[in-house]
């Protein structure tokens, strides 16, 4: 870990441009109070900036920097997600949990961790982290084509959601008890989230559909995202709509070549990326409002603060050092460099 007490311009420092080269960012969070991001990277940093030195009215480049970053594993993470006054990281094999206000401080250190479960020496990662905040329940979409959960406050390992046939790469948590799981196996099931252990309620496979069908790409999908009743599903397919009370499609949405690997609701908009530099805002209806130029080649996680009125922004990472921050969500307003 680096010394905690450098600024975060001399911790930006310490990275050296090979590494600045090969990162990837594959996920963010903003705190609870919204006044801090925290990004996670293939290298196993987790970097965090404080949104008020780039929103300054004397904002400089300089401010652009982190805040401070740490080493929270020896392997990639893929997901992070805020609960609480934790920040939760989750990578190979292990789910680990980190005070934000040691963070703040510069002081990080791991609070709790989970074991995630795995057969024989293959390490199982959390590609997606989602947090029932009612039961205080955590489920973490992995590697083996399972959902996991845990009892936050006790940190048993509570069930496991099995049906998929290869690798979950996202998982959505509704506010009416479904838990929706996007898998390499080109499906997304729907699951009571409550009944861990039972077979999927029903199943959504774009790829069986002639207009969603890209087969030059493959099957897989890569995004879940739901609102009310409109399920967004993207990956090898093309990006579409379907109805979660039919589970059948509404209207499918042209991206190009591009599949979609990340996405999320925002004020009645669909807010995707993916393969491509670019993001795309959707009306609910599937039109195309509007396509934003962004700096990294591949899109793996969008994201929204909510914590915060003042400080509300939109931001954009993946492949490569950069963060895109767009304050209006209509083009990039300024970028984080790690």
């Amino acid at each position: 870990m680096p010394p905690t007490d450098k600024s975060g311009l001399e911790m930006r420092q310490s990275r050296t441009p090979l590494e600045r080269l090969h990162t990837t960012v594959f996920g963010q969070s903003f705190s609870r109070c919204g006044n801090f991001l925290a990004v996670c990277d293939n290298l196993g940093y987790v970097t965090v900036y404080r949104l008020s030195d780039a929103l300054s009215s004397n904002s400089r480049k300089t401010n652009l920097h982190p805040h401070y970053y740490f080493k929270a594993s020896d392997y990639s993470i893929y997901s992070i997600i805020t609960h609480d006054d934790f920040l939760i990281c989750g990578g190979e094999n292990m789910i680990s949990g980190w005070l934000w206000s040691d963070i703040i401080s510069k002081s990080a250190k791991i609070s709790w961790s989970l074991k995630i479960p795995s057969s024989g020496s293959d390490l199982t990662e959390a590609n997606s982290l989602e947090v029932c905040k009612e039961d205080d329940v955590l489920y973490a979409g992995c590697g083996d084509g399972k959902t996991y959960t845990w009892k936050l406050d006790s940190g048993v390992l509570s069930g496991s959601f099995c049906g998929h046939t290869d690798v979950i790469q996202d998982i959505h948590l509704t506010g009416s008890h479904t838990l929706l799981s996007a898998s390499e196996d080109g499906t997304v099931r729907i699951w009571d989230s409550r009944q861990s252990g039972k077979e999927h309620q029903g199943m959504i496979t774009p790829s069986k559909e002639s207009d969603i069908n890209r087969p030059d790409l493959g099957k897989w999908l890569a995004l879940v995202v739901a609102q009310d009743d409109l399920i967004a599903c993207g990956g090898a397919p093309h990006l579409s709509l379907w109805s979660q009370r039919t589970l059948r499609p509404l209207t499918s949405m042209d991206t190009g070549l591009d599949s979609q690997n990340t996405g999320l609701f925002s004020d009645d908009m669909l807010i995707t990326g993916g393969c491509g530099k670019l993001i795309y805002q959707w009306n609910i209806n599937g039109e195309c409002k509007t396509q934003v130029p962004v700096s990294a080649s591949t899109v793996y996680n969008i994201s929204v603060n909510h914590g915060n009125p003042s400080k509300k922004m939109l931001t954009v990472a993946g492949a490569g050092h950069k963060v895109d921050a767009c304050l209006n969500f209509g083009y990039t307003s300024f970028t984080y460099e790690l």
